[in-house]
C-alpha cells in the first residue's frame, strides 16, 4: 500500500487537528508555513517560505501527492501554482471566490442559497434596503439604504477599515 503525502498550506491550528486526525488513517503530512513557530510544525514537517515563493511551494509540491490549506487567506495565487503541479482540494476557483465577499455571495444568490441583502453598483435599492454588513468587534452590523435609487459608486474595498459616520456609498 503507498502512503499518501497530505501537503497542507498553512500550519496553524487546523492543520495541526488534520494532522492528527489523518495519521491513524496512514497519511502522512507536509506543512507550508511562513512562520517558524507555526503550531502544527510540533506534529509533522514543516516547511517555513513566504506563500508567494513559487521556488518553494515547487519544492513542496514534488514531496506531496495533494494539498489542502488550513485557512481561507492562503493566497489563490499559490493554490493555484500548486494546482499545476498536483491535486488541490478544495480548488483554488473556490479559495478565489471565499476571498472575495462580493463574488461568494453572488455566486451564493446564482445557487439559491439564502444570505442576506447587499448591494453593488447599478443596484436599485428602496429605503431600507441592506445595502452592506459590516463586521465591528465581530458583530455583523446591516447598514440600510437611507433613501431609494440605485446605486452609483462604492466608496470602500472590502476589509478596509470605515469610520463611523464615513460615506460608504453613493445612490442616485
Amino acid at each position: 500500500m503507498t502512503t499518501v503525502t497530505v501537503g497542507i498550506l498553512g500550519g496553524g491550528q487546523l492543520a495541526r487537528m488534520m494532522v492528527l486526525a489523518g495519521a491513524p488513517m496512514g497519511l502522512r503530512f507536509e506543512l507550508f508555513d511562513p512562520a517558524a513557530d507555526a503550531c502544527g510544525g510540533q506534529l509533522a514537517p514543516l516547511q517555513v517560505a513566504a506563500f508567494e515563493d513559487e521556488a518553494a511551494l515547487a519544492a513542496f509540491a514534488e514531496r506531496v501527492d495533494v494539498v489542502t490549506f488550513d485557512f481561507e487567506n492562503v493566497p489563490a495565487r499559490s493554490a493555484q501554482f500548486l494546482a499545476d503541479r498536483v491535486p488541490v482540494y478544495p480548488n483554488p476557483d473556490a479559495l478565489a471566490v471565499a476571498q472575495d465577499r462580493l463574488s461568494e455571495k453572488t455566486l451564493f444568490r446564482e445557487l439559491g442559497i439564502p444570505l442576506p441583502a447587499f448591494a453593488d453598483i447599478g443596484s436599485r435599492v428602496k429605503v431600507g434596503d441592506t445595502l452592506l454588513i459590516i463586521e465591528a468587534m465581530k458583530t455583523l452590523n446591516q447598514i440600510p439604504a437611507p433613501r431609494a435609487g440605485t446605486v452609483t459608486q462604492i466608496l470602500f474595498e472590502d476589509g478596509q477599515p470605515v469610520e463611523f459616520g464615513e460615506p460608504l456609498m453613493i445612490i442616485e
